[in-house]
């Protein structure tokens, strides 16, 4: 009996070393991939004076780094210690950028929404793919009515009205060039929302959607009657 309760003990023993050892080698991976990130995310490289080329890499490269930290943590089944999305990688790789929640929610978001479209047209699917992505490169789009057409990357709101947002993460997005060409550099009424989200965010002074709304949306006479008086 003294023998079978020693040999348990030795059992739990050892699950516990072993499990604690693998917390510790899940927890030391995840830290050198959300410093990948944070390396692809840091703020100089997204500044309005940079080069728009230097901007763009390094959205792409999150977004590799992102599939690889996706890929890494699927990769672990049920030995994994503990379930990370990867949410938890952007919030993570956000801290960086010091940038306020608002803004940082509309990074996560472009990002999110960028990475859904790379799988999309299977960018992550094959080595030369992400090799171009690396470079600040996109493949060619793989499904729907564009499939062929070069993916570029563009924008949510016009960088031509809004110079700011030329260079900000929170404002790009992935596209078949033929739909990117389709659009023109101006403002639609539907995209004041949008704009006011920059606004809220800190990216944009109050100005820019207070200048736009009075452009887009033309005062009514009673509006105007009023300030008359």
């Amino acid at each position: 009996m003294a023998f079978l309760y020693r040999s348990f003990l030795v059992l739990v023993i050892a699950a516990i070393t072993w499990y604690s050892y693998l917390k510790h080698i899940e927890g030391r991976d995840r830290a050198a991939r959300v410093q990948e990130i944070q390396d692809c995310l840091e703020r100089r490289a997204f500044a309005p004076g940079q080069p728009p080329r230097l901007a763009q890499t390094q959205f792409l490269k999150t977004l590799v780094r992102l599939h690889e930290a996706d890929l890494a943590e699927r990769s672990l089944g049920w030995w994994k210690t503990k379930d990370i999305s990867l949410s938890w990688y952007l919030e993570e790789g956000l801290k960086t950028l010091e940038a306020s929640p608002e803004e940082a929610a509309l990074i996560s978001r472009a990002l999110q929404n960028a990475a859904v479209e790379l799988q999309r047209h299977d960018a992550f699917a094959l080595s030369e793919n992400r090799e171009l992505l690396e470079k600040g490169e996109l493949p060619k789009a793989t499904d729907g009515l564009f499939a062929g057409d070069p993916l570029v990357i563009g924008f949510q709101l016009s960088p031509v009205v809004l110079p700011p947002l030329r260079n900000h993460p929170g404002n790009f997005l992935i596209q078949p060039a033929t739909v990117w060409a389709l659009q023109q550099d101006l403002i639609e009424p539907s995209q004041l929302a949008a704009v006011r989200e920059f606004v809220a965010a800190g990216v944009l002074p109050e100005s820019a959607h207070t200048e736009l709304r009075q452009q887009l949306i033309p005062a009514t006479p009673a509006s105007t009657a009023q300030k008359n008086d």
